[in-house]
């Protein structure tokens, strides 16, 4: 036997997550672009907010817009199921309450 491994290069992951998780990178896309609006939410402000329940808001927010816009129907047709994300927006808005009345 040989004492040469193989080392998986990582343009495999983005085939597989291209051809059969998220074609076009769909799902990968919107959850960055999310991430931005936080980003430049956060980036415009002088101090932070380290309360976490505004970024609850924030999520709630998002998630709306997305459904306004269209997304949300359009990830539904395409058999990508939201309704884990809207459950865990709520969780976390939850529990952020139930952070700050601590």
């Amino acid at each position: 036997m040989s004492e040469l491994r193989i080392v998986p290069l990582r343009f495999e992951e983005f085939y597989y997550v291209d051809a059969i998780q998220d074609p076009g990178f769909f799902v990968h896309r919107g959850i960055a672009q999310v991430n931005l609006f936080i980003l430049r939410d956060l980036s415009d402000r002088i101090l932070l907010n380290f309360g976490v329940e505004a970024y609850g808001q924030f999520l709630i927010d998002s998630f709306r817009q997305l459904e306004v816009s269209g997304i949300i129907s359009t990830l539904n047709v395409a058999g990508i199921t939201t309704e884990h994300w809207k459950e865990h927006v709520v969780q976390f808005n939850l529990a952020a309450k139930e952070w700050r009345d601590r």
